[in-house]
């Protein structure tokens, strides 16, 4: 399956939800550049057709970008492929407002994102995409994030469209990339480049976390009525640690959300590696609750004995 799940778990695992939806805005904090690469697919240059795999007869993609808020972006994409690297500049690409489905496990949530249309990117030859991300962008008119102060800014490498669950549509059962697709875009046209940087050839582009090197259990103010989830957004520094995490999507008790929130914010991370060097990355986990008291060893209350709640993160 693209896009690598890493499984955050609670003890005493539950099944399947009447799931509400949260459509609200993420009141993220961190944005790490002003535009990522979100997703991309290799197209049939003659009618503009999604192929069904990255064939080595591919000369044409389609890139989506996305964004933590409205904007405009104007900036660089560095791409390495099967035949080496290559670079393509895009200008005064719109990010917009989307609603965006995040769907695993039996459980929904809808969540606003901000995403280009496709941004068409045409090579000198057939390739195969192995890396993809903004390397330096800049955005006039963003108004939450401070980038219209700054110009053009450098971005580091990020999670690859097939290595974290909100870098690609694989969890989003009603995105259709035929749907996206405008036949009358014009190709940007990719030019060979060297490597951007100096790196060992045996590096991944991309190695995300694979462990939480400790357990977080979080003790609720209250016992809860129903069965909880929250999907978090965050952000895990290159020391591990998680620097913003906001909620983007919640199902049952309501009072779960601020707590899953603040659990994500104390957990500490073996940092994702790009080119074998530590990278900031930013993903997005569903959170789960159980009404049954919970403790550190899983009994049946809490470490102090009072009837609530508690959950706890950890990975098997």
């Amino acid at each position: 399956m693209k896009g690598l799940l890493f499984r955050v778990s609670i003890l005493i695992f539950l099944s399947l939800l009447a799931m509400g939806l949260d459509t609200r805005k993420a009141l993220a904090l961190t944005d790490l550049c002003p535009a990522i690469v979100y997703d991309q697919h290799p197209v049939d240059e003659s009618a503009l057709a999604v192929k069904d795999v990255p064939a080595k007869d591919t000369q044409l993609y389609a890139l989506l970008l996305d964004a933590h808020g409205p904007r405009t972006a104007s900036g660089t994409i560095t791409i390495q492929t099967d035949h080496g690297w290559f670079s393509v500049n895009f200008d005064k690409v719109s990010l917009a407002r989307t609603i965006r489905t995040f769907s695993w496990v039996g459980f929904q949530a809808q969540y606003v994102t901000f995403v280009s249309p496709p941004v068409y990117v045409h090579f000198p030859m057939p390739v195969v995409i192995q890396n993809a991300w903004v390397s330096q962008a800049m955005s006039p008119d963003d108004q939450f994030f401070g980038w219209s102060t700054k110009g053009k800014v450098a971005c580091a490498p990020t999670v690859p469209f097939d290595g974290s669950v909100n870098k690609s549509h694989d969890y989003d059962p009603t995105f259709s990339w035929k749907a996206v697709l405008a036949k009358t875009a014009t190709p940007l046209e990719a030019s060979a480049s060297s490597a951007p940087f100096t790196y060992d050839p045996l590096c991944k582009p991309m190695n995300q976390f694979a462990r939480a090197p400790r357990r977080e259990t979080i003790v609720l103010p209250a016992a809860l009525e129903t069965t909880a989830f929250a999907l978090v957004d965050f952000i895990v520094n290159t020391d591990g640690t998680v620097s913003d995490a906001w909620l983007v999507g919640r199902g049952g008790d309501s009072r779960f959300a601020d707590p899953a929130v603040q659990g994500v914010m104390h957990l500490i991370f073996n940092p994702s590696l790009a080119y074998c060097l530590p990278a900031k990355t930013e993903y997005i986990q569903p959170i789960w609750a159980n009404t049954n008291p919970v403790d550190e060893a899983g009994g049946s209350s809490v470490p102090d004995g009072s009837n609530v709640n508690a959950w706890q993160l950890f990975v098997p």
